[in-house]
């Protein structure tokens, strides 16, 4: 709701949601976020987001933290 609000009434160019809910992040809910239904750019989910750090932090044993540069 807010990424419509801020592509309607302020016309702000990049829209990042913050999906919280695992279950919309499933493929069956991909059409809900589509650009023809919904004016967001960007999904990020924070669960996600650690998981992948953590998972990065694994990886390189030793390293206290990792940059992905790809």
């Amino acid at each position: 709701v807010a990424c419509q609000v801020a592509h309607s009434l302020f016309k702000v160019p990049t829209k990042i949601a913050r999906i919280r809910e695992q279950n919309y992040l499933e493929p069956i809910w991909a059409d809900l976020f589509s650009r023809d239904h919904m004016p967001i750019d960007v999904i990020i989910s924070p669960e996600t987001e650690v998981a992948r750090a953590i998972w990065r932090g694994l990886q390189i044993p030793g390293a206290f933290d990792s940059i992905p540069l790809a």
